[in-house]
């Protein structure tokens, strides 16, 4: 694939469009102009439409973990992949989803460490970098993981970021508005199918909505039927002596719903977590809601400190108040006091991975972070649940 420049023309806002991807099948998109800066597109490890969002990092496969906190954390056998010593830095503690796990934090990244092969980063002509910046130094943990390495939130926290079908997209947050705009461009015309990525949906986007009472110049440039709701940072954790890092990132508010009783509770703070397979809630929100856990089947997941044991419920998560949007049946687990000592609430790959479009970004403007998503127009997963008004 090659980045050429093209001729000028005029989107529907007035703005000028001075780029041009251009394939191996003659086809063209134009795209925003940005500040030759950090605008990367990345596709995803084989296969896409996995639960985690998977990339490349000298030849091992890498999970974005959108809820782990710290950034680069890889197995003792990584490390000596990538270059790095497994014994270097000092000795660390690290609490979170699963457990905690003894490990070491401050080992050396070598220079020239970042996605390689199928995840070398596509960028605009002209952009100086040539991947995004790696982490300086890692964390090296010997205890069982399920990935061989992990990029968490201390990564991305530079960065707007999201995935579209099997590419996942990273734009450095001093490129505004316009680059986020080149991304998602970018990341459409390669991952979305032709039905998604006509020039009209792609100008007119999404209209605001009940609960996200905006303009809907908010969503140029997203997928048509995008809606989004407004985040917020995982609050501080009183962390014990000698734990160095919990999980931390975003957190949307859900509604839960238990379709076997009935029963319902609002507004629960969910953290976002590309990294885990399964979405996870915590024994005091299964009590709340009214389960039985005596009475649930357990099933083993893998976390990021190897597997653990949870109780399994069916439960209807509504991301967002909106009937045009689906909600969705998924199994969710009910994770003990031992493994999510914080009592948190994971939204996971299960969920992410029935998006065809996801973003965690801040709008231009007001300066508040937020979670757009999309699904499929003609989605018909068991999974989803769309409204009669639908």
């Amino acid at each position: 694939m090659s980045i050429v420049r093209s001729h000028q023309d005029k989107d529907l806002r007035g703005r000028s469009l001075g780029l041009a991807l251009t394939t191996a099948f003659g086809l063209a998109l134009l795209l925003a102009p940005v500040a030759r800066g950090d605008v990367f597109v990345m596709k995803l490890v084989e296969p896409p439409s996995d639960d985690k969002p998977t990339i490349e990092v000298g030849g091992v496969p890498i999970v974005i973990d959108t809820g782990s906190n710290g950034g680069l954390s890889v197995t003792p056998a990584t490390a000596t992949a990538l270059g790095m010593d497994p014994n270097g830095g000092r000795p660390t503690r690290i609490r979170g989803v699963g457990g905690t796990t003894r490990g070491r934090t401050g080992v050396p990244v070598p220079g020239g460490v970042g996605p390689s092969g199928a995840s070398t980063p596509i960028t605009p002509e002209g952009q100086a970098a040539t991947s995004p910046t790696m982490p300086g130094t890692a964390r090296v943990r010997p205890t069982a993981t399920s990935s061989q390495g992990l990029l968490g939130s201390g990564w991305l926290e530079g960065f707007e970021y999201g995935r579209i079908d099997g590419y996942f997209w990273m734009v450095a947050k001093d490129q505004g508005a316009e680059g986020v705009a080149t991304a998602i461009a970018m990341a459409s015309f390669l991952g979305l199918p032709p039905a998604m990525k006509s020039a009209e949906t792609r100008s007119t986007g999404a209209q605001a909505t009940e609960n996200d009472p905006q303009s809907a110049h908010v969503f140029f440039g997203r997928p048509p039927g995008t809606r989004s709701a407004i985040l917020a940072p995982t609050p501080p954790k009183s962390l014990p002596l000698g734990v160095l890092a919990a999980d931390e990132g975003w957190q949307l508010d859900v509604d839960l719903i238990d379709p076997a009783a009935g029963a319902t509770v609002v507004d629960v703070p969910f953290v976002i977590k590309s990294g885990l397979d399964m979405t996870l809630i915590s024994e005091s929100l299964a009590l709340e809601l009214g389960l039985d856990l005596d009475t649930l089947p357990e099933v083993d997941t893998p976390s990021n400190f190897g597997t653990m044991t949870v109780r399994q419920a069916t439960l209807e998560l509504v991301l967002f108040d909106d009937p045009g949007f689906p909600t969705f049946m998924v199994a969710v687990g009910v994770s003990d006091a031992a493994t999510n000592p914080f009592a948190e609430n994971f939204i996971g790959g299960d969920i992410l991975s029935l998006l065809i479009y996801w973003e965690i970004s801040a709008v231009e403007g007001d300066g508040l972070t937020r979670f757009f998503a999309a699904v499929g127009t003609d989605a018909n997963s068991s999974q989803l649940r769309w409204s009669k008004s639908k």
